[in-house]
This record gives structure tokens, C-alpha cells and sequence, in this order.
């Protein structure tokens, strides 16, 4: 499903926005987690880069409290005017829902 995104995104169907909070963090996951090469972490983030937008959030948001990290998500939403966030981090997110369907800004996908 994810792969769908990128590809959706490569052909200029939709349009995804990342940061750079999200790119190094990205990097950190993949790197510790995943014990990619850094080789690896810096071909598939140049690949992303390719088919998203680099947004420069100007607000910080505190709602996600369990995972910190994951409130850069909402941030970079907010910056981006984007009306849909997609992520496989269920926890964060299923915390974080009904502030964000409460506002009616960015359903859960």
C-alpha cells in the first residue's frame, strides 16, 4: 500500500510533504532499527525526495504524548495544508485521533 503512495506521488496524482524533522528521524529508524547501511538510508531518502515536498513547519505541536517524535508528523501536516495523514505507527495515532477528528483537519488513514 505505501509503494501505491510513492507512486501515486511520482506521477503527480497526489502530492505528499515531508520535513526535514521527519527525514532525520526517517534516517534514525532506518539506520537503528532496521540496520540498513547508511548507503541504503541515503538512496531511499533521495528516492523520496524525488516525489515529495519539503515543507518548513512554522508551528510545534505537543498532542501526541506517547511518541514525541510523531507530533513532527502533525506539524508537517499543518504546514503542508494537507488534508490526509498516512502512517503505519498505530499507537501514536489511535492517541492522537480524537484531537485530530475533533478539529476535522487530517483524518487517520
Amino acid at each position: 500500500m505505501r509503494r501505491q503512495f510513492l507512486l501515486a506521488a511520482d506521477d503527480a496524482r497526489i502530492r505528499l510533504s515531508i520535513s526535514e524533522a521527519i527525514c532525520r528521524e526517517l534516517r534514525r529508524v532506518l539506520h537503528t532499527k532496521f540496520a540498513w547501511s547508511a548507503e541504503a538510508v541515503d538512496e531511499a531518502l533521495l528516492q523520496l525526495a524525488g516525489c515529495t515536498e519539503l515543507v518548513r513547519p512554522t508551528e510545534t505541536l505537543d498532542v501526541i504524548t506517547e511518541d514525541p517524535e510523531d507530533n513532527r508528523v502533525l506539524e508537517c501536516a499543518a504546514a503542508a495544508g494537507s488534508h490526509f495523514i498516512v502512517s503505519g505507527d498505530r499507537t501514536s495515532w489511535t492517541l492522537a485521533s480524537s484531537v485530530i477528528s475533533e478539529s476535522s483537519r487530517w483524518p487517520i488513514s
